[in-house]
């Protein structure tokens, strides 16, 4: 393609952390927690390139959640 210029950029990884725990009431299955982290080392690493420049990717970020079963 005509003016689009390629560049190398350094390699990276991630790492992410997921717990689930299934909780039971006399045998019951009655739900489910879950917990995740994502990027655990908070690594810096290009995320995209556009026209405008590079993006970071996200740092650490975490959540959970809870199901119940009725």
């Amino acid at each position: 393609l005509k003016g689009v210029q390629s560049e190398e950029l350094a390699p990276y990884a991630t790492v992410d952390f997921v717990v689930t725990y299934e909780y039971r009431i006399a045998g019951k299955n009655m739900g489910r927690f879950r917990g995740n982290i994502y990027n655990v080392t908070n690594s810096m690493y290009v995320g995209r390139k556009d026209g405008y420049g590079y993006y970071w990717g996200l740092g650490r970020t975490f959540n959970a959640g809870i199901q119940y079963n009725f």
